[in-house]
């Protein structure tokens, strides 16, 4: 309440913001709902904490992700109907994940908690090899302390350094692998994007 213009960064439980009701025109929940024990709990609580006419956007991991993402997972899932859990460097996509999402059954919790949806989407079908694990690697590495910024900094696309051809070979076939999630998009993604809105009937 009262709050100026800027950036603030509050603490919180997502099932009790401290917000009042018809709060915010806009609310961003990026990889969020699949650490929540109650999905739809949470969803509600945004719902209460949004204008009417404002919107969600609202992104979760795809249980139908492409097969080169995370291939052992992939593998034990389609097969075997498991998957590593928990929080080590094999959980892949499942790291720290309650669940992943069926594209329908989250529609159903995001209507189901008041929103009506505008746009869905499924992101990033054509990936590296392993890419989760390449990812998770590299944040490893830059978030490491241990690790010297000379060898950090070439790695961080936010720092302003002379990256060794490596480096900048790395990245231009990441993005080139990226690209073609615009030019050939196809069925299935990692992520599921939906956009919708607070409609009062």
């Amino acid at each position: 309440e009262g709050l100026r213009k800027g950036t603030y960064l509050i603490e919180g439980d997502v099932n009790k913001m401290p917000f009042e009701n018809n709060f915010f025109d806009k609310v961003v929940i990026s990889e969020v709902a699949e650490h929540l024990p109650d999905d739809l709990r949470g969803l509600k609580e945004v719902y209460r904490c949004t204008k009417e006419g404002g919107v969600l956007l609202l992104t979760v991991p795809n249980q139908f992700y492409p097969f080169l993402w995370d291939p052992v997972n992939w593998v034990l899932q389609n097969l075997f109907n498991t998957h590593i859990s928990g929080t080590g460097f094999f959980a892949g996509i499942w790291a720290r994940h309650i669940r992943l999402y069926k594209k329908d059954d989250l529609l159903k919790i995001i209507t189901k908690a008041g929103f009506t949806i505008e746009t869905v989407q499924e992101l990033t079908t054509r990936c590296l090899p392993f890419n989760h694990h390449l990812v998770n690697l590299v944040a490893r590495l830059l978030y490491d302390s241990k690790l010297p910024s000379k060898f950090k900094d070439p790695l961080s696309k936010f720092k302003n350094t002379q990256k060794p051809y490596l480096i900048r070979f790395s990245f231009f076939l990441i993005s080139l692998f990226d690209k073609l999630n615009d030019i050939y998009p196809g069925k299935h993604g990692v992520n599921i994007y939906v956009k919708a809105r607070k409609t009062l009937s």
